[in-house]
């Protein structure tokens, strides 16, 4: 059950729909986790001598629970961010195949009418070549489509 709470789709991790309230949330939880862990090793370690020194603990341990909250917000928006810009690199990669390959059809389809078988083979090799390219880039499905791309929720 508390693996539901991290994804929300099937293999979607909860980084790839998770927005800055949420990311922010998160961040105030680890923060608020290890300030309440701190003071309790330091109940449990140290004897309380005064107040004082026990006010002092709890704003050091504060300061410190501050600090983790804003790295680790820093870093997970960072995440997102850099996630949400490979997904869209990969849309794009996606659309110049999808359109590099009607090119290559139409270039083929017209070198056809020529009849020279010579520059017909030319023309093949090199749509060859290219389809080899882009099957590198964006490896096809058994059906011929267009490998699934994630799309981003904004």
């Amino acid at each position: 059950m508390p693996l539901r709470i991290l994804f929300y789709r099937k293999g979607e991790a909860w980084l790839a729909t998770a927005s800055p309230a949420r990311l922010r949330a998160i961040s105030v939880c680890l923060a608020a986790g290890s300030f309440i862990i701190t003071q309790g090793l330091h109940w449990l370690l140290f004897p309380l001598d005064s107040w004082d020194h026990l006010l002092r603990q709890m704003a050091a341990d504060a300061l410190a629970a501050v600090i983790i909250a804003f790295l680790v917000y820093g870093l997970l928006i960072t995440l997102n961010h850099r996630r949400r810009e490979t997904v869209l690199r990969l849309q794009l990669i996606a659309d110049l195949n999808h359109h590099i390959r009607n090119a290559l059809q139409t270039i083929q389809l017209s070198a056809q009418v020529t009849q020279d078988d010579a520059a017909i083979r030319q023309i093949d090799d090199a749509v060859e070549r290219i389809t080899d390219v882009l099957l590198e880039l964006a490896p096809m499905n058994g059906h011929g489509a267009e490998s699934h791309v994630p799309q981003p929720r904004v």
